[in-house]
């Protein structure tokens, strides 16, 4: 009686699990598409933010490098111009 019983348990067990896995459900398909998106977007974030982590450092290490001076003088007016 216990085997007949564990038999049959098994082949539905087997028969219904067989089913559900036959077909992807529509929210199998909905959170795929949410996964796909989520990640996506994360891969943009992490490139925007390693982007700007560059652009900063290069930017940092801009100020430390001394950058050209300029210098202004007045020339002496000319005296002997004609009026």
């Amino acid at each position: 009686m216990k085997t007949r019983n564990l038999i049959i348990t098994t082949l539905l067990t087997v028969s219904v699990s067989g089913a559900a896995n036959a077909a992807p459900s529509g929210l199998d398909e909905i959170l795929s598409r949410f996964v796909t998106a989520a990640i996506s977007a994360t891969t943009e974030e992490i490139k925007n933010e390693v982007t700007e982590a560059i652009l900063n450092s290069a930017h940092h290490i801009e100020q430390g490098i001394p950058s050209t001076s300029v210098e202004i003088t007045d020339l002496p007016a000319d005296e002997s111009s004609e009026d």
